[in-house]
């Protein structure tokens, strides 16, 4: 329970529609609308998802360009 007092709904309930308090046409979405625009929304995370991939990537490879083994051994002054 949260502090509000009711538990929220996690999952979306397509077919049981929930009631506003001020229920004009406008201001609801149907649910081909609703599914789209979560459809939209799955589809930049996966684009954001892809661009941070291949940032991350890219940002290793030029890291380790400048990368050297250490040869460092027991007794060496360094």
């Amino acid at each position: 329970m949260t502090k509000k007092g009711y538990e929220p709904r996690i999952l979306f309930d397509w077919d049981t529609p929930v009631k506003l308090k001020s229920s004009t046409a406008k201001e609801k979405l149907n649910c081909t609308e609703a599914k789209a625009l979560v459809e939209r929304i799955h589809e930049s995370w996966r684009i954001a998802q892809g661009n941070i991939a291949r940032s991350q990537e890219r940002y290793t490879i030029q890291a380790n360009k400048h990368y050297c083994v250490v040869d460092f051994g027991v007794g060496n002054k360094v």
